[in-house]
Formats: structure tokens, sequence, C-alpha cells
């Protein structure tokens, strides 16, 4: 005889069919369709040890650190030195002069006449303000044009005296210089008035030439000074000319001080808590302070190990890297990714003293155990209908079932009566 096959239970038909949509999962998971914000920590160092790696991969290192401290950034006195003002002022183009002249008696030329009644009259006359015209010199009657471009007020004093001697009683001269413009520096901006502001015989450092157009209107952390000089511009945060007294240099003739309000950001991206572009301080932040600006790793999902700073770096920084190609020693900022592993304790101290730059990226790869977690939620996903599915069929099958039954069940006792036969009595014997 055959045997008929049993037909298998509601928990093996399930399983089996749930085993089914694990393989299918696990043969997408293998085509990277899992849910990820980014690349894997193994796949960003893959791809970052080619020999046509699109950027440079460099782990977080005491050499790396040190490499960097050699690039500290703009400076103003590396620039432009710790410039001191000459011992005495000039008079330059388009400055404003006031020329006095004094006589020893009445009746000169620059003095009143004698009156009738004896009096002595004015010695003195005080020419209108003049400024130094472009060929550097202004004019005094009866001295003629007088140069006075380059010259400090006592020279111009004599130059005017000897020209009159002969000319005027007994002549003596003062010269004051009204409006300086010659020896002044621009400042514009986010200051609370922007102006020309003259500078001083004793010398004005850059802050207090900025304290004279009334000082800066936005936050000193995000402040930037762009100093324009001879054709060059240095830009430094604010707050170096506070914290670094020797980047507060001395202003000279013709600068162009100019405050900017630029904020500093990062972003992070992740397994951070905090998924966002994050501003910090002008003068700087941490790697150790930027993680913790994003609230940190996420426990659940953050890999340790897979902590990345996307950042470019100029060339001359990232020759000094080991690995380095060819063709990224030939671009002017090269792409570099640096790693670090926060599972090692020193790890963290390297955090503190690694320097994040405006604009730089942070991720945190997730960790794998994280992307099996996802995989199992989705097998979870997948197979909870399909167990409710079989479930509701089963439930169907046996109502089927117990319905049927009731049915043969009221219908077995009007069918069975027949069988019984029914035995006469017996007649009674003749006698």
């Amino acid at each position: 005889m055959l045997s008929r096959r049993r037909p298998r239970s509601l928990g093996a038909r399930a399983f089996a069919l749930a085993g089914g949509v694990a393989i299918g999962v696990l043969a997408l998971a293998g085509c990277s369709t899992v849910p990820s914000p980014g690349p894997s920590r193994n796949a960003v160092i893959d791809q970052g040890s080619q020999a046509n790696a699109p950027y440079l991969l460099v782990p977080i290192s005491d050499f790396a650190i040190q490499r960097l401290s050699r690039f500290p950034g703009p400076s103003l006195y590396g620039k432009f030195g710790d410039y001191r003002p000459a011992l005495e002022q000039t008079v330059g183009v388009g400055d404003t002069l006031t020329v006095t002249i004094f006589e020893a008696a009445g009746g000169g030329l620059f003095s009143q006449p004698v009156s009738s009644d004896q009096q002595t009259g004015s010695h003195t006359a005080e020419l209108p303000q003049q400024v130094v015209q472009q060929d550097g010199s202004i004019t005094v009657p009866y001295a003629g044009r007088v140069n006075v471009d380059g010259k400090t007020t006592p020279q111009i004093e004599k130059e005017i005296v000897a020209k009159l001697t002969g000319k005027a009683i007994e002549p003596q001269v003062v010269v004051s210089l009204s409006k300086n413009v010659a020896t002044s520096a621009t400042v514009t901006g986010e200051v609370n008035s922007a102006a020309r502001v003259p500078l001083s015989a004793r010398g004005d450092r850059l802050l207090d030439v900025i304290a004279d157009a009334g000082g800066i209107r936005a936050p000193a952390y995000e402040s930037f000074i762009d100093l324009m000089r001879g054709g060059k511009t240095v830009r430094v945060p604010y707050q170096t000319l506070i914290n670094t007294p020797k980047e507060n240099i001395y202003a000279r003739p013709g600068d162009t001080i100019t405050v900017v309000r630029y904020p500093l950001t990062f972003t992070a991206v992740g397994a951070t808590l905090y998924n966002a572009v994050v501003q910090f301080d002008a003068v700087g932040i941490s790697l150790e302070e930027a993680i913790g600006k994003a609230q940190g790793l996420v426990d659940e999902r953050a890999d340790p190990e897979g902590v990345f700073v996307l950042r470019y770096e100029p060339v001359a920084i990232a020759r000094g890297y080991p690995g380095i190609t060819p063709a990224q020693a030939a671009l002017n900022l090269v792409p570099v990714v640096y790693l670090i592993n926060m599972r090692e304790p020193q790890s963290l101290f390297r955090a503190r003293r690694f320097a994040v730059h405006d604009k730089d990226i942070i991720y945190v790869s997730n960790s794998p155990f994280s992307d099996l977690q996802k995989l199992f939620n989705l097998v979870s996903a997948l197979e909870a209908p399909v167990g409710q599915g079989l479930v509701a069929q089963q439930i169907i099958r046996s109502n089927t079932i117990n319905s049927a039954s009731g049915v043969i069940s009221a219908q077995a006792p009007a069918q069975a009566a027949p069988s019984t036969p029914v035995v006469p009595a017996a007649a009674p014997a003749a006698q």
C-alpha cells in the first residue's frame, strides 16, 4: 500500500516560510540594501587603501597631530611683523593744516596797523585751513608754495619762517595738523561706527583703532579681522588678538581693517545622537569637544573604531603623510579622511589635541551589529504578516471542519431508527 504524506503543521510551515524570507533578506543585505546613514568602516578603509584612492586616509596619531601643529594658520605677526610707527608724525597729501603767523610788532604783513590812539594792534594772523595738494605743498602769503609732504610740523614751521624773514616783522610760525588723513587707517564691517581713524604719534594697535570706531557689533567668538596692507590680506579670529598679544600689531597708515562676522561650523553625521550643522567659537574646537557638541556616539548604533574627520588639506600638509598618490600631490587642496579608533584609551587624549576646522565633516559609521539588528528587524517585519496569514488560514479551516461535523451529528439519529427490527407479539396457543 502507498503511504499518504502527512500535512505539515502550522509551526513547521511558518518556520519554513520564515527561513525563506530570511534567506531572501540575507541576499538583499549582500546587495547593500540595509538602511544606513553612510559607508561602513571597512568600506571607507578599503577604498582609501586602493592605489587610485579618491582621498588620502590618515590615522589620527601623534605624528599626524605634530604635523598639523607645524601649520598653525594665518598670523598677522608672522605676515607683517611688529611694525612700530616713527617717533615723529609727518604730514602727507590730503592732510589739513592750520598756519598761525606771529609778528614782533604791529603794522607788519600779518598784523593790524597801529591806531591813532597809540594801540599796538594785533601781532598774529591765522590763515585759513589748507589741504595739502597732490604736489605735497600749501600756499602761505608772501612765502609762496611751501612743500610740506613727508615733513614734520616743526620742519614746516622753520621753512615758512625762513621764507618770511625780511618780509614780516621778526616772524614766528605755528603749524598744527587739523585733520589727519595721510596717517590714518580705515575701519569697516561689523563695527558700530565705520570711519577713517587718524593714527596718533605714539602708535595705535589694531584693537585701539577698532575701539575708536566704536567697537565690534557681532559676538567676539563669531568675529574675524581682515587686515589689508600693501596689497595683501590676512584674516585672523578677533579672539586671537585678545588671547595672543603679539598678534595685536600696530596699525600703519593706509591700513584697511574689516571686521567680518563669520560663524564657524562643522557637520556631524552618522551614528551620533545629534546630526546637524554645529557652530563653534572662532578660536577653534577640538575633536573631543566636537563629539561632545554632537552629544556623543549612540551606544546601540555607533562603531567606536569608525570615527572619521573629512576635510580638504593644503598640499603642503598632505605631502608629509605617507601613502599620498601622485594624483593627490598634484592638487592644491587634497581630500583627507582622518580616522581614529575611540576604543583605544590614548585616542581620547589625541581627540583633545586634534583641532576641528571650519566646514569639517565628522562621520561615525554604524557598527556591524547595528546592521545585523536591522536585518533581524526586517526579518521579523516580513515574517509577522506571513505567520498571521497562516494562523488565520488554520482558524478558517478549523471552523469549516467543526461546521461540517455538526451537520453530520444532527443527521445521524434519523438514519439509525429503521435499522432496529420490531418483533410482533406471539399469538396465544389453541386450547
